[in-house]
């Protein structure tokens, strides 16, 4: 096997951005421990977390259908799906070009 000739590299020089930039500052102004509890939570806060209604529920309790159907409506009225563009999967398959 024929012996490999390594060229030498040229020096590198200094990148004139180095220069440019700042270095960004070294602060420790961390300092250790939790901070205070709130003594007393706002409860306007508490209230605004939904919790998942059950279809159970849904069917028995008229204000949780009414919210559903509100939630359903918001959806359809921006346009969330196609309704006029939905195919059978069928027919998505057949029309495959592969």
């Amino acid at each position: 096997m024929p012996s490999m000739k390594i060229p030498e590299s040229e020096p590198e020089e200094e990148s004139p951005c180095r220069e440019d930039a700042p270095a960004m500052p070294v602060v420790t102004s961390y300092v250790g421990g939790h901070r205070e509890q709130l003594s007393d939570p706002n409860l306007e806060m508490l209230s605004l977390v939904a919790r998942p209604v059950r279809p159970a529920e849904m069917l028995t309790n008229v204000k949780a259908q009414q919210a559903v159907g509100e939630e359903w409506d918001k959806l359809r009225k921006i346009h969330t799906w196609l309704h006029d563009a939905v195919r059978e999967y069928d027919d998505v398959c057949a029309r495959r070009p592969y």
